[in-house]
């Protein structure tokens, strides 16, 4: 008799134990809908303005998407840039990322596509200066 008491005393504490348990293990679990699939708010994040999509989170970082309904891509910001649903590498220029559609690296430092030639610390467009000894000077100009 006393065995089966402890038995149904050490059962009751159990029980006790892991239905307290179960409500903070099942927070951290819920289950959430991005349209039709179920997806965890730890491991992805849902982008309903690009068809609900589901981009996973790596490392903590949680990925973009780039592009429409099944032309999506999940991307890095850190390593990509996404423009007209079109994913573009980074490059690095003086410890800067930086989009190569819009810049180029010229001695470690950004200049726009437009302005694509450094004169000392300036970018600058042949069309309109050229430099002289570090001196932007404009053309035409002596």
């Amino acid at each position: 008799m006393q065995f089966s008491t402890t038995l149904a005393a050490l059962f009751a504490v159990v029980s006790a134990t892991l239905s307290a348990a179960t409500p903070a293990v099942e927070a951290r679990q819920q289950i959430y809908m991005c349209g039709k699939q179920p997806y965890k708010k730890t491991d992805y994040t849902c982008y309903p303005n690009n068809g609900n999509v589901l981009c996973p989170i790596i490392g903590g970082v949680a990925y973009l998407p780039c592009g429409y309904g099944s032309n999506v891509a999940c991307y890095d910001p850190g390593n990509y840039s996404c423009s007209n649903s079109k994913l573009y590498l980074l490059k690095v220029c003086g410890g800067i990322p930086f989009d190569t559609n819009s810049y180029v690296c010229v001695q470690g430092h950004l200049c726009p596509k437009t302005h694509p030639l450094r004169c000392g610390e300036a970018c600058y467009n042949i069309s309109q200066y050229w430099c002289d000894k570090g001196i932007l000077k404009q053309q035409g100009q002596k």
